[in-house]
């Protein structure tokens, strides 16, 4: 996930950054992560039967209602998020989106801060330096082939580094910008403009859901192993960019 990524770039400054930088980092790599999701579920699902809908539905609902009375209990919300990832795997989508929809239903202000910053700590350098690396190798798959059979191929893989190392931050730099100017939002004490800059550089890390959609896209065409390729590497050039940013930010100050 996006969220996964941008935080583990971010652990690279060890507390170099303030708690607004890494609060905006975080509420953006979510909504990417939430924006991404809901174009999985629009645009590459499969409603051949009714039924699994239907679980769909019932487990987004059950976790609705659990969150709205803020229950402060894992085993439910893991309880309906199999039967959403049930629901979503016999309609066509990828079933790891339920382990984001998850994630986003818990109400964190409801279980004690102290448990929730120690599962926190434990959990998040396995998801790391463990599960993602483990999900890149067994979903990334692709031959180093730099001379695709495909013509087609370079101009999606040119597409896709435009998307993840220009078009993402440029959304949301412009996003926030707009705000700003619209008066419905302001930034945090102690953060600047470069700070976002850091931040919208940054947005192109995530590659997960990128890779679901490239999957669901060409469906192991020639073009899949190309475009792959150009959502890892584009990542990779984004985190670069993105930690050359943040730290000229911490250099030159706010």
């Amino acid at each position: 996930m996006a969220t996964q990524s941008v935080l583990g770039v971010l652990s690279l400054f060890s507390g170099q950054l303030g708690p607004a930088i890494i609060a905006f980092a975080t509420a953006a790599a979510i909504f990417d992560d939430l924006g991404a999701v809901i174009v999985i579920a629009l645009f590459y699902g499969s409603f051949d039967q009714l039924w699994p809908l239907w679980m769909v539905v019932g487990g987004l609902a059950g976790l609705f209602l659990l969150n709205r009375t803020r229950r402060a209990s894992l085993v439910p919300y893991l309880a309906f998020g199999c039967v959403l990832w049930a629901g979503l795997i016999l309609t066509g989508l990828e079933g790891a989106i339920a382990g984001a929809i998850v994630g986003f239903s818990l109400p964190l202000s409801s279980f004690p801060p102290r448990a929730t910053a120690r599962a926190e700590r434990r959990v998040s350098p396995f998801a790391l330096f463990f599960v993602v690396p483990i999900f890149t190798f067994f979903n990334g798959g692709v031959m180093l082939d730099f001379f695709p059979a495909d013509p087609q191929a370079w101009s999606v893989a040119i597409g896709i580094a435009m998307a993840l190392i220009v078009g993402k931050p440029l959304g949301l730099l412009a996003g926030t910008l707009l705000a700003l100017r619209l008066g419905i939002g302001t930034l945090p004490p102690g953060t600047s403009m470069r700070d976002v800059i850091g931040v919208a550089l940054l947005s192109g890390v995530g590659f997960t859901m990128s890779l679901f959609i490239v999957d669901a896209t060409f469906h192991a065409t020639p073009i899949t192993a190309t475009a792959k390729l150009a959502v890892v590497g584009s990542a990779a050039a984004a985190a670069f960019l993105g930690i050359v940013a943040l730290r000229k930010c911490r250099s030159v100050g706010p």
